[in-house]
């Protein structure tokens, strides 16, 4: 650990440090490498480098894996190649230990480019090479990161045509960072030997164990060159738990837009921790906003926003949006997240990975980088933060969303609007919140929405684990809650037929038998005071309740006339502010 620690500090390695590291490196084994936290790989290294370094590049073949019949894996040499490395390995022959010509050979190719972005277009240009359409090669497997192939008796079978082979070889080609590696396992050409050419082909009829074993020579590799070259121009080095940055200071973090930065870990396992926090373990504040990698390097990103419903995870009142698949290590991976008017979404790599109709914005608290420092636990990931951009989301006219809202409550509802305080004040108390910055406040509102109004206004609390006795209502609807708790307290009452019907529009007699079922008195009666409303009317309490409140006038109720949310806002604001 202080050996890792010593080195990112003093950046990449030089000539006159390279003996002391080899003595030093000596007590510490490749899987202990693999196993540790600190351990970060190589980026935007040079071929120089890399050959200066070629003596503590080359890891022990014996962790590599063997093929059957042959012995564990030699280093033979390393060898300066244009703009790269060569390491070479050898096996020995079980059953005749004496063999020494036609032997399986392993080659790792290093080559190093200019940029990340230079490497992934020469591993692109590679994976699309004529030879696999003409048959040359065969390709087995393939990704964005690596490809697995299969070449027959071929002398110049690998992709950078470095070796010759006799009879069939395997090759795998894997970019990170700036690098490409090639590792190849052939026989070349030499002494007959029947032994051997059976043993080999045996051993090469297994391409999942030849697989495996190309696979951990590169890995070895990279866990190799993860001590000596770690990133070494980065915003933040993290290397230990507490490490943090305020974000706040240096960057302008909007209330409705995005968050971008670079994120390069190592060994996935020990990067696991907090990238960005405003709120750590404390009790969150509307807004509040965190990503953290876990221990599969999958991103995971948080909001709190206890006053909205959308259509993704939550938990205590904490969205939650999450990657599948995790970052890849040894390399700057590109990382966003956004917020506000526009959505709630999780981007990897230049992908949204995982999103929601979310329209909370960012709570303005100070925004840290790894380690949120104020809550006493030390959180933060292992690994490095790098290229942090912000940007405001901006409406169709180009204005900045936080300057059209900070200026209007709602970007529909002009500051000369009549039933602007109510809309202010049903703002404040989390029951009117629009979405991406509209209210639509003369939209008819269904029945749905209107319970849920309904108890959010009066402070009834949904149940985490509920049942909805209605056959229209599917078990992951965000209303689903509402309308439980509703029925559970004889707020609100289905059909006949035992639907609810929750995307009807919800009508004057619903909307204020609602109300009466919840704030209503037993003892009240009807006393005729609408012309079109009977003592016998199922609705007839509800249409006493509007009277004795002040929420209806006139002598007509109009039972059947839908709702608005202006309407909705009117009367609750009326009930609210008088109880």
């Amino acid at each position: 650990m202080k050996i890792q620690k010593s080195i990112s500090h003093q950046g990449k390695i030089t000539s006159a440090v390279l003996v002391a590291i080899v003595t030093l490196a000596i007590s510490f084994t490749i899987s202990l490498l693999c196993q540790t936290k600190n351990v970060f790989a190589v980026v935007d290294t040079t071929s120089g480098e890399l050959q200066d370094a070629a003596n503590l590049i080359a890891p022990s073949g014996e962790n590599f894996g063997t093929l059957k019949g042959y012995s564990a894996f030699v280093l033979q040499d390393k060898t300066a190649i244009t703009n790269g490395l060569t390491i070479k390995y050898t096996v020995r022959l079980s059953a005749d230990p004496w063999q020494n010509s036609e032997l399986p050979e392993l080659q790792i190719l290093i080559y190093s480019y200019s940029s990340q972005d230079g490497a992934e277009a020469a591993f692109e240009s590679l994976l699309a090479s004529h030879s696999f359409k003409t048959g040359a090669k065969t390709l087995l497997e393939s990704t964005d990161h690596y490809f697995f192939f299969e070449t027959k008796e071929n002398y110049a079978p690998d992709m950078f045509a470095t070796i010759n082979s006799e009879y069939i070889s395997y090759h795998m080609v894997e970019r990170n960072g700036n690098l490409i590696f090639q590792s190849s396992l052939y026989r070349t050409d030499g002494e007959f030997d029947s032994l051997n050419l059976q043993t080999y082909a045996l051993a090469m009829s297994d391409p999942n164990n030849v697989k495996s074993i190309l696979s951990k020579s590169i890995e070895r590799t990279k866990s190799t060159l993860a001590l000596i070259f770690p990133p070494t121009e980065a915003l933040i080095s993290s290397q230990s738990e507490n490490t943090s940055l305020n974000l706040s200071a240096l960057y302008d973090v909007p209330h409705h837009g995005s968050v971008d930065l670079k994120v390069y870990v190592g060994n996935l396992t020990g990067a696991t921790g907090t990238i960005l926090d405003s709120s750590g373990v404390s009790t969150p504040e509307e807004g509040d906003v965190y990503l953290y990698i876990n221990g599969n390097g999958e991103i995971l990103a948080g909001m709190y926003a206890p006053n909205f419903d959308a259509d993704c995870s939550v938990d205590a009142g904490w969205y939650r949006l999450s990657g599948d698949d995790p970052l890849i290590p040894y390399e700057w991976n590109d990382v966003s997240i956004h917020f506000g008017v526009g959505g709630f979404h999780l981007g990897i790599n230049g992908v949204t990975v995982s999103s929601c109709n979310l329209s909370q914005s960012f709570s303005g608290r100070t925004l840290y980088a790894g380690d949120y420092p104020l809550d006493g636990v030390s959180e933060s990931m292992i690994g490095y933060i790098d290229n942090v951009t912000t940007a405001y989301s901006l409406t169709d006219s180009g204005e900045k969303w936080d300057h059209v809202l900070t200026d209007q409550l709602f970007l529909d509802l002009p500051n000369t609007d009549p039933n602007l305080q109510i809309f202010q004040y049903l703002k404040e108390e989390g029951i009117f919140t629009g979405s991406d910055g509209m209210l639509y406040p003369d939209n008819v509102l269904n029945r749905a929405e209107m319970v849920k109004i309904i108890l959010k206004a009066f402070n009834r609390s949904v149940d985490v684990e509920y049942s909805v006795p209605f056959t229209d209502i599917p078990e992951d609807a965000w209303y689903g809650k509402y309308i439980a708790k509703a029925y559970k307290i004889g707020m609100a009452m289905g059909h006949s037929d035992g639907t609810f019907q929750p995307g009807t529009n919800i009508n004057q007699a619903e909307f204020f038998t609602m109300l009466y079922r919840l704030k209503g008195s037993s003892r009240m009666r009807y006393d005729g005071e609408f012309s079109d409303v009977s003592e016998d009317d199922w609705f007839a309490l509800g249409a006493e309740f509007a009277h004795q409140n002040g929420l209806m006038s006139g002598i007509e109720f109009l039972p059947e006339q839908t709702i608005s949310r202006r309407e909705a806002a009117k009367a609750l604001y009326t009930l609210l502010k008088s109880s």
